[in-house]
Formats: C-alpha cells, sequence, structure tokens
C-alpha cells in the first residue's frame, strides 16, 4: 500500500506513507524496500531514492514507515518495490510494486 498526503502550498511539503504486507501464508524473510520519487513526464528526472529495510514479517502481520517529500510545480511519480530481486520465493510476484502521482502546486 503506498498512499501520500496532498503537498502544502507554498511549500509543497508531502508525507509519503509505505506499507509492506505478508498476504501469504508463511514467514517472510528480512527485505528491502525501495522508493524511487521521479517527475512523471519526460525527462523522468529521479529526485530522490529512499530504502528501508523491512522486518521479517509473520503470515497477515505487515510493516509500515513514512517519509517526507517536497515536490515543485508539476506531477510526480512515486514507486515503492519490496523484493525487486526476487529473492523471496512467493506464490504471486506480480504484487511488489505499487505507484501514485501527487502533484505539486
Amino acid at each position: 500500500n503506498l498512499r501520500s498526503s496532498e503537498p502544502d502550498w507554498p511549500r509543497n511539503d508531502a508525507e509519503v506513507t509505505i506499507t509492506v504486507r505478508n498476504i501469504g501464508g508463511g514467514r517472510a524473510p528480512l527485505a528491502d524496500c525501495r522508493a524511487i520519487i521521479r517527475q512523471a513526464h519526460a525527462p523522468r528526472q529521479v529526485l530522490r531514492t529512499i530504502k528501508k529495510a523491512v522486518r521479517a514479517l509473520a503470515a497477515g502481520d505487515q510493516y509500515t514507515f513514512t517519509f517526507p517529500v517536497k515536490v515543485g510545480l508539476g506531477s510526480f511519480e512515486i514507486t515503492a518495490t519490496v523484493d525487486r530481486k526476487n529473492k523471496i520465493v512467493e506464490a504471486d510476484e506480480t504484487n511488489n510494486e505499487a505507484k501514485i502521482t501527487i502533484v505539486g502546486k
């Protein structure tokens, strides 16, 4: 789950919250989560990268973290990916990424 507050004006500060959930039936080992904040339109410049270690999660458990983001004018894409190198064996490898767009005013 990936969500953001609306950027406040005039500073354009927003708060991004990422929740990593273990929806499987077994224990998930320690993993890394990477969030990339980039311009949503060309040239899609990366503004910031956040890396966070996610503790081992029991079945049904979750881990949430929050970080601030300052955006300028325009649209910005935030992509959060956990287990991006597919080191954790899962029944569904397609649910490890979430994207949102926020708009700075």
